[in-house]
């Protein structure tokens, strides 16, 4: 069970994506196609389809490829581009009134931690990105958003991770709570596990 009590209007939202171009942020129309590569039960799989942006003249499209496994607070999001050469991009969370950020570029961790009003009390919210720290370039505010500008070399896809935590859930009872998740998704990230398989 749930509220859409998180109001992302024309932002980024919590992990939402675009490209950037001459400096700023492009942003695809809607999807306009989609299929499931995988229904679970231990993990979800989906692409959605972007022909057109909201730039004139902008000739890139996007297949966007969204993981989710079961118990993660976290989804992987990784963008296909049809462009040439290297593709800079960015991903971003919408900046509410009096929110600070906190940013770790070494870990490649950005998250908020906000008060929701809008429709009464409904506890904090969290959210947050997690990526290569290598792949990024910048970290900014531009256009109500608190954006990680990162560069992926041609043929590879834009990846990251987004997700958020709410207080009343009972998984994060405060933002240090939050911030331990963030901080060991980012090394487990760094660390992934390996299988080896050796004969006998």
């Amino acid at each position: 069970e749930g509220g859409d009590f998180y109001s992302a209007g024309r932002s980024r939202g919590c992990g939402g994506s675009g490209l950037m171009v001459d400096g700023a942020l492009a942003v695809s129309k809607n999807f306009r196609s989609s299929r499931v590569l995988a229904s679970g039960p231990l993990r979800v799989v989906f692409e959605v389809s972007y022909p057109e942006w909201e730039t004139p003249g902008l000739k890139v499209t996007e297949v966007k490829r969204v993981t989710l496994d079961a118990g993660s607070h976290f989804n992987r999001f990784e963008s296909f581009y049809t462009t040439e050469g290297n593709v800079t991009w960015a991903a971003g969370i919408r900046m509410a009134k009096g929110v600070v950020p906190r940013v770790d570029r070494e870990l490649g961790v950005v998250r908020t931690w906000e008060h929701l009003t809008n429709y009464g009390d409904n506890g904090w919210l969290g959210c947050g990105l997690v990526l290569a720290p290598a792949a990024i370039v910048d970290v900014r505010e531009e256009a109500g958003n608190q954006l990680v500008v990162a560069r992926t070399p041609k043929g590879q896809p834009a990846t990251w991770y987004a997700g958020s935590g709410w207080d009343r859930s009972g998984d994060f009872h405060d933002v240090a709570a939050w911030d331990r998740y963030l901080d060991a998704f980012a090394a487990r990230l760094r660390s992934p596990l390996a299988v080896e398989v050796l004969p006998r």
